[in-house]
């Protein structure tokens, strides 16, 4: 009894800790990690807005078409940064994030000769209360002379009423609402067709569908995981074992040459998700082996993570396909959903106490 009372409490707390740490558009990419491959497969995306008391649709090319400023708003691994990243590719658009817009002293040099500025990830900006990370941008926006632009946000952290309103007093044109509708059942196997083929797809789609996970299927980065283990064995049968499986690929060690440094399971997602919960409780965006007078807003320094529990044993994970890279000294996670499982879990281990929690 003691026993199954204390695993009821730790799926508990696992399930608070997700609910805290939670809030991953591969629009047509999936990594095949065995491979080190990136295959693009085409999905187009369709959005939605409100109009008068309905939802009106409409294509992701049509979003070139509009002239008032749009808020693409979408959850976690939706895809939001990757059609934006297609969008900059148009004539006369530029591309940078909120973060980096708003500590640019002289924000021209990311517009440079382009009309439109694409700014994503508004939600990764750590403000103190709701409506300052807009303010911060609109006040960036105004040194260039309100030039159109197109904002993305996760819908959980975008305050439509204040947000809006905001938008309305320095523009004219009142700002466009969308949202990223999730992949059709279709657009799954589309997405999937790239990596395991279409038979495999139709497969993979119909296991979901059977298992009452369909919602697992519109989400383009749990698409993008599913791929990673379809091909390790038999298929998933909950979210947390696809999750569970995903980490398991990308933690281990596959050169001989360096099997020796590889830490134990437990020892090694314990440092990963010391790391994962730090970076995503602090609103930073990437950890990095430097100096305090080096270390830039949104960054996260090595010295500070190995000081939480767990965290001593970090740089030996840096190397491994859970992270990402970005430069020699920078490093963030690979999906962004496995960190926050990873953070949670982190979470309910050592919040073990009445205080911590």
């Amino acid at each position: 009894m003691a026993a199954s009372t204390s695993s009821s409490s730790a799926q508990g707390s696992l399930h608070v800790a997700c609910e805290l740490v939670s809030g991953m558009l591969w629009d047509s990419r999936i990594m095949v990690n065995s491979a080190d491959l990136i295959i693009r497969k085409g999905v187009e995306r369709k959005l939605w807005y409100k109009s008068d008391d309905s939802r009106t649709e409409l294509m992701q090319d049509a979003l070139c078409t509009r002239t008032e400023p749009l808020v693409i708003l979408g959850e976690a691994g939706m895809g939001k940064s990757h059609l934006l990243e297609w969008l900059a590719t148009s004539p006369g658009y530029a591309l940078c994030t909120a973060r980096k817009l708003i500590n640019r002293h002289e924000p021209r040099t990311l517009l440079g000769e382009a009309q439109i500025l694409v700014i994503d990830a508004l939600d990764e900006v750590s403000t103190h209360k709701d409506g300052d990370a807009v303010d911060l941008v609109l006040r960036q926006l105004g040194k260039l002379g309100y030039p159109r632009f197109v904002l993305s946000c996760r819908v959980a952290d975008w305050r439509s009423a204040t947000g809006l309103e905001a938008i309305l007093e320095q523009y004219q044109a009142a700002p466009l609402e969308l949202h990223l509708i999730p992949f059709s059942d279709d657009d799954a196997v589309t997405f999937l067709s790239a990596a395991l083929g279409p038979e495999s797809a139709k497969v993979v789609v119909e296991h979901f569908l059977s298992r009452g996970l369909e919602e697992l299927l519109g989400n383009p980065q749990t698409l993008e995981l599913i791929a990673q283990v379809a091909g390790t064995g038999k298929l998933p049968e909950t979210r947390s074992e696809l999750y569970g499986r995903a980490i398991e690929i990308l933690r281990v060690e596959h050169q001989d040459a360096k099997a020796d440094d590889q830490l134990a399971q437990e020892t090694g997602l314990d440092a990963v998700g010391a790391v994962f919960a730090g970076l995503i409780l602090t609103g930073s965006e990437a950890i990095v082996r430097s100096s305090a007078a080096n270390t830039a807003e949104g960054e996260l320094q090595l010295a500070d993570a190995v000081c939480l529990p767990g965290g001593a044993n970090i740089k030996a994970m840096l190397g491994t396909r859970l992270f990402k890279a970005d430069g020699a000294d920078r490093f963030s996670y690979t999906h962004r959903r496995l960190g926050e499982y990873l953070g949670a879990r982190w979470l309910a281990k050592h919040a073990d106490t009445h205080h911590k929690r």
